[in-house]
């Protein structure tokens, strides 16, 4: 779905989990080229990725919210990630946009924001530079599921290949960005040159 040159398919490796991924994704999110729910739909053999904006007639969201389920979202009320009950598998509920479409969703899906909530601290910034994050504990999808998931499933290491293709991404659109940048610079002295040029001669 993405140019070959930009193409992070390579780098994907797939990663059985008994933890249940569930990704709403907020439409607008769905053609963003450097996204990352993809990135963790791809990772993960045992999870589901849905787009809409209103999920109550969703018979895979409806089926999903019943089974041991938490919304992974920063509320008041969330608990911390080591307080899961994790005596079952469960389901990890995670929204997929930016902060302000997250919201919407929490807001639009009453059944989603009646799930208990749980929230974790970031180990790290995120590696997320080609986005512009709205605080520095933001992070992006796919880093948030492999900081979760690696200690949900009790293996923090195994979870951090999630996010090679997510940092081959992201310096593949700085290098792009630099290049463009670079193109732009000499373009435009070319053109101040010929313009130099064109006055000495008139």
């Amino acid at each position: 779905m993405r140019p070959k040159v930009v193409c992070y398919c390579e780098f994907i490796t797939e990663l059985e989990t008994r933890t249940r991924v569930l990704l709403l994704q907020h439409p607008r999110e769905r053609d963003v080229g450097i996204g990352t729910a993809r990135i963790a739909k791809l990772s993960l053999p045992n999870s589901e990725l849905r787009v809409g904006v209103d999920f109550s007639e969703d018979p895979v969201v409806k089926k999903a919210v019943t089974e041991n389920a938490y919304l992974l979202f920063p509320s008041k009320t969330a608990i911390d990630l080591h307080e899961v009950n994790q005596d079952k598998p469960i389901t990890l509920v995670v929204v997929d946009g930016t902060w302000w479409q997250a919201r919407k969703l929490w807001r639009r899906n009453p059944m989603i924001a009646a799930l208990p909530h749980v929230r974790f601290t970031p180990n790290a910034p995120s590696n997320y530079r080609i986005r512009r994050e709205p605080a520095d504990h933001c992070v992006a999808t796919i880093e948030a599921l492999a900081h979760v998931l690696g200690t949900l499933e009790g293996d923090p290491e195994r979870f951090q290949t999630m996010l090679t293709p997510f940092h081959k991404m992201v310096e593949k659109q700085l290098e792009y960005a630099r290049t463009q940048k670079g193109t732009e610079v000499r373009h435009a002295a070319a053109r101040q040159k010929r313009a130099l040029l064109a006055l000495r001669k008139a």
